[in-house]
């Protein structure tokens, strides 16, 4: 078994880079480089929770959680890693939807947008369908992202899921 089999090698290098972070010596920073160094720190915990979501997108699929003994992936997460429900629904909605959605998985994991963002793209599919986020809706979805929370985007994906609702309606 190879080294980086299951990314063991990127596991020791995150706990090297978390125990560098864990030895700064925040209380010299000015509130300036406070901000700017959170500024930068943020898209890379969001890439890494995309790994986290990828992993746990995997399990689910596969319905691997199942051998552990769980009936279901949420399961899983909420008594062996202890994660609240909701957490862990987003873990799940956002692992299985990286796979469909190519630009929402390129974003999260460059991060750009957070795993909160990709589980509201991956609930969109549900709602407007594929085809529709395939044409081009995604990557807008995708800009709004990159400026709004993950609850602005939920009303925003609303407002769509009504109005194509309402034009489809329309044309019946």
């Amino acid at each position: 078994m190879s080294s980086e089999h299951g990314g063991v090698a990127g596991r020791v290098e995150l706990r090297a880079a978390v125990s560098a972070l864990a030895a700064a010596d925040l209380d010299v920073l000015s509130n300036e480089a406070s901000l700017e160094s959170l500024r930068e720190l943020w898209p890379l915990v969001c890439a890494v929770q995309a790994q986290v979501a990828r992993r746990v997108g995997c399990i689910h699929v596969r319905e691997a959680a199942k051998e552990d003994g769980f009936v279901s992936t949420r399961a899983f997460l909420r008594t062996r890693l202890c994660v609240n429900p909701g957490v862990g629904s987003v873990l799940v909605k956002a692992g299985a939807g990286l796979a469909r959605l190519a630009d929402t998985r390129a974003a999260v994991e460059a991060g750009e947008v957070s795993v909160e963002h990709a589980a509201v793209l991956a609930d969109a599919v549900g709602e407007l369908g594929h085809r529709v986020l395939a044409g081009g809706v995604e990557k807008v979805l995708l800009e709004y992202a990159r400026a709004m929370t993950p609850h602005e985007l939920r009303d925003l994906v609303r407002e769509l899921v009504l109005a194509v609702m309402s034009e489809e309606e329309a044309t019946r």
